[in-house]
């Protein structure tokens, strides 16, 4: 963005929205987004890597061939929104509420469109990343 006086940020209700739907791709992109337009690039990289290990760790617990997908996942997909607005609370909600009034927060629109983007990724990760944890797992247990 050319320039930040002008930029729009997440508010704290899409970014939880986003991270609840889209997972831990969707919120850390939102974040890392708020924390470079507010002029903390450093938090903007390590908010980055903290969400990727996140998705990273999302990917296993979904994709595990020995658990109920639903007593593993549900606890993350609630875990991940409320770790989103805690950080965006800490660190954005007061910065936000000062300097970018309501017209220049993005809106559920442009937000639903990362989140969809997110979502989308998932599945066919997900999906690889299965496939490749059940065929190792059913060799293992071929072997026992």
């Amino acid at each position: 963005m050319n320039n930040l006086k002008e930029s729009k940020v997440f508010g704290p209700s899409t970014v939880g929205a986003a991270t609840l739907i889209g997972g831990a791709l969707a919120g850390g992109f939102m974040l890392a987004h708020n924390f470079y337009i507010l002029g903390e690039p450093s938090k903007a990289k390590s908010s980055i890597i903290f969400w990727s290990i996140l998705a990273i760790i999302q990917f296993i617990v979904v994709i595990q061939p020995w658990h109920p997908i639903l007593m593993t996942y549900l606890p993350i997909i609630l875990l991940y929104p409320m770790l989103a607005n805690f950080i965006i609370q800490k660190f954005q909600a007061q910065k936000i509420e000062q300097d970018f009034p309501e017209e220049r927060q993005y809106d559920f629109i442009y937000s639903s469109k990362i989140t969809l983007i997110a979502f989308l990724i998932m599945i066919p990760m997900a999906l690889i990343l299965k496939s490749i944890i059940w065929k190792n797992y059913q060799l293992n247990f071929a072997q026992v």
